[in-house]
C-alpha cells in the first residue's frame, strides 16, 4: 500500500516531474496554444509525457491543469476530468507514485493592483480544489503564485474544498521577493499559519539564483521545502527558445540546494525527463536536513513578516479604548482617518497597528480592506463581534494577529486557528489556546509589546 505523501516527504527526499509547456512544444504544441487543450485533443501525447518522468524517478507527477480554472474555461470540469484520467492511466505501472492536481495562478490580478475581489478568487479556486479530490488526485500544489494575497486564496479554498494535502511554490526574483513585495519570511508566516503541508519555490529563476531564496526557508521554515527551479533563464536562438543550463549543469546545482534545505526537488520550465533523472542520481542520498519548529511568533502584511518579541512597537492610535479622535472618527463613518492614521503609524517605525472598532465592529472589514490597499504595516484584530472578525481575518492580506478575549475563547480560536493568526492574550487566554491545540509560537502575551 502506498505510503502517506505527508509521512513520506519527512523520510527521504522526494522528486517532482519537471516542465510541462515547454517538452509539449518539443512535440508538437505550437506556442500559444494552452497544454491543458491537449488533455482533450492529444490524451497520448499527456500519457506519454507523464510515463516519461515516472520513468526517471519521478515520486510525484503534475496534471496537466496549470491553466484550468473557471475564469478560463467553461467546460473546465470537463478538462480537469480528462487531464486527472490521463495521469492516473500512466500511473498503472508506477503504483507508489504520486498524482499532484496542479492549480496555478487565475490569469488576473486580485485588488486592490487589478479588478478581482479576493472572495470571488477563492470561489474560483475551491470549484476546481474540489475536482481534484473529486477525480483522483493524491494532493494538490498551487504553484506559480507571484501575489500573496492570491496564493492566500488558494490555500484557504484548497483546504476548504477539499480534504487533500496542499503543497505551495511562489515565484522570487533576484531581489528575492514576489511581484507583489512578500519576501521569503512573509510567505513561510502566511502559509505555515493557514497550514500548508510544504512550500517553497518554483519557475522564474534557475537552480543558481534561488539558492539565497532556499537558505532563507532552510532558516525560517518549519515545514518541508520544495525547490522546482527552471533549466536557467530563458534566451532565443534560431527563432527558438533554449535554457542556459544542461541537465548536467542544472543538477550540480541541485547538489547544494539538496544541502541547504531542500526536502522535495524538481524542475520547472525548460527541464526535461533527463534533467529530473540527473537530478536524482546526485542528490538522492544527501542526507535530509534537520527538520524542526522553528519557535517563531510571526505576523504580517502582504509584503513584510515581525517576528513578535520583547519590545515589538505596537501603534494603538485605532483603539476606540484608547483613543477619543478615533471613537469620533468611527461616528462620523470616516474610513479615511484610519488610513491616515495607519500611514502615519508607518512612518513613525510602528510594527503592528492595533484595530479596536467596539461598538462600530461592522466596519472593521471594510478598514482592514482600506489600509492594507495603502499600507504594509500588521494588525492587531480585537473584536467580540465574531461574525466582523471572521470577514476581516478573511480578507486579511498577509497573516494577523487577533486579540483573544478569554470570556470568548471557545468562538475565536476556531478562526485563529483557521486563518493562521497569531493570538495576542492574557494567561487566561494562553492557557485556553494551549488546550484548544494551538502551537505555542502562535501565542503571545500582550504585555510583550512595549
Amino acid at each position: 500500500m502506498k505510503k502517506n505523501i505527508l509521512e513520506l516527504i519527512k523520510e527521504q527526499r522526494v522528486y517532482f516531474d519537471g516542465g510541462t509547456g515547454t517538452v509539449l512544444q518539443k512535440r508538437g504544441l505550437t506556442k500559444g496554444k494552452a497544454p491543458e487543450v491537449w488533455n482533450m485533443e492529444w490524451p497520448e501525447e499527456i500519457v506519454i509525457l507523464h510515463c516519461s518522468y515516472l520513468e526517471a524517478g519521478a515520486d510525484i507527477i503534475k496534471s496537466n491543469t496549470f491553466g484550468v480554472n473557471p475564469i478560463k474555461y467553461n467546460n473546465y470540469e470537463e478538462i480537469i476530468e480528462k487531464a486527472l484520467n490521463n495521469a492516473k492511466e500512466s500511473l498503472k505501472d508506477y503504483p507508489d507514485a504520486y498524482l499532484a492536481f496542479d492549480m496555478g495562478p487565475l490569469g488576473k490580478l486580485l485588488k486592490p493592483w487589478g479588478d478581482l475581489d479576493f472572495i470571488d478568487a477563492v470561489d474560483a479556486f475551491k470549484k476546481t480544489a474540489a475536482l481534484a479530490e473529486k477525480y483522483g488526485a493524491d494532493l494538490i500544489l498551487i504553484e506559480t503564485m507571484n501575489d500573496a494575497y492570491e496564493t492566500k486564496a488558494a490555500l484557504l479554498a484548497a483546504k476548504e474544498a477539499s480534504s487533500l494535502p496542499v503543497f505551495v511554490t511562489n515565484v522570487y526574483d533576484e531581489s528575492k521577493r514576489l511581484m507583489t513585495g512578500a519576501d521569503p519570511l512573509t510567505m513561510i508566516a502566511i502559509l505555515e499559519g493557514i497550514g500548508a503541508d510544504a512550500i517553497g519555490m518554483n519557475c522564474s529563476q534557475g537552480p543558481d539564483k534561488m539558492l539565497p531564496v532556499v537558505k532563507d526557508f532552510g532558516k525560517y521554515c518549519s515545514i518541508p521545502v520544495i525547490v522546482n527551479p527552471n533549466a536557467g533563464l530563458p534566451e532565443m536562438k534560431n527563432g527558438e527558445t533554449v535554457y542556459s543550463f544542461d541537465a548536467q549543469e542544472f543538477s550540480q546545482h541541485g547538489i547544494e540546494i539538496a544541502k541547504n534545505g531542500g526536502f522535495i526537488l524538481g524542475g520547472c520550465c525548460g527541464t526535461d525527463f533527463d534533467y529530473i533523472k540527473s537530478l536524482k542520481a546526485v542528490t538522492k542520498d544527501i542526507p535530509l536536513p534537520e527538520l524542526s519548529d522553528k519557535g517563531l511568533s510571526l505576523v504580517s502584511s502582504y509584503s513584510k513578516a515581525v517576528i513578535i518579541e520583547k519590545g515589538t512597537a505596537l501603534g494603538v492610535a485605532l483603539d476606540i479604548e484608547k483613543s477619543e479622535s478615533f471613537k469620533e472618527a468611527m461616528a462620523d463613518n470616516d474610513i479615511d482617518y484610519t488610513v491616515d492614521a495607519a500611514l502615519d503609524m508607518g512612518d513613525e517605525d510602528k510594527e503592528i497597528i492595533t484595530l479596536n472598532l467596539k461598538g462600530y465592529d461592522n466596519l472593521l472589514p471594510e478598514v482592514v480592506k482600506e489600509i492594507q490597499s495603502v499600507s504594509n504595516i500588521s494588525m492587531l484584530l480585537k473584536s467580540e463581534d465574531i461574525s466582523s472578525l471572521e470577514s476581516a481575518l478573511r480578507i486579511y492580506n498577509g497573516k494577523p494577529a487577533v486579540y483573544l478575549y478569554s470570556s470568548i475563547a471557545e468562538e475565536i480560536l476556531p478562526l485563529a486557528k483557521k486563518y493562521g493568526a497569531l493570538i495576542v492574550t492574557d494567561q487566561i487566554g494562553k492557557e485556553k489556546a494551549l488546550s484548544f491545540g494551538i502551537n505555542k509560537k502562535e501565542i503571545v502575551l500582550e504585555e510583550i509589546f512595549s
